[in-house]
């Protein structure tokens, strides 16, 4: 129904703006190392090089334990190297899209489904 769309266009949104943050973050971490990068700078550069890959790499941080071997203290790794504030946005990031939007998003699923049974 519509609210279920609305709260999807919401997670969208929200995880839209996390990916830029992010890869602002890491695009700036990464040029200020001039091509001196370790294993995990690869793999941040990976996972965040374009706002497309740093809004998949979220929505596979929040939607899955985890994803292709890996889980959430992964990526956590990679953007603590950036710095205390990436970090604490990224946890932020998580722990909201985990016990907040995500929460709401499965009450209104849930009142979709009983709406459409009666």
């Amino acid at each position: 129904s519509k609210t279920l769309l609305w709260c999807c266009f919401a997670i969208f949104v929200f995880i839209y703006m996390f990916a830029i943050v992010f890869t602002q973050l890491s695009s700036a971490y990464l040029v200020g190392l001039e091509g001196h990068w370790s294993e995990r700078n690869m793999m941040l550069h990976e996972d965040f090089i374009t706002v497309q890959k740093s809004m998949l790499t979220l929505f596979m941080t929040i939607s899955s334990g985890g994803t292709a071997g890996r889980n959430w203290g992964s990526y956590f790794e990679e953007v603590a190297d950036i710095g205390d504030v990436a970090a604490m946005l990224f946890v932020a990031f998580v722990s909201f899209s985990l016990f907040g939007v995500l929460n709401v998003v499965m009450g209104v699923f849930v009142e979709c489904a009983m709406a459409t049974t009666q």
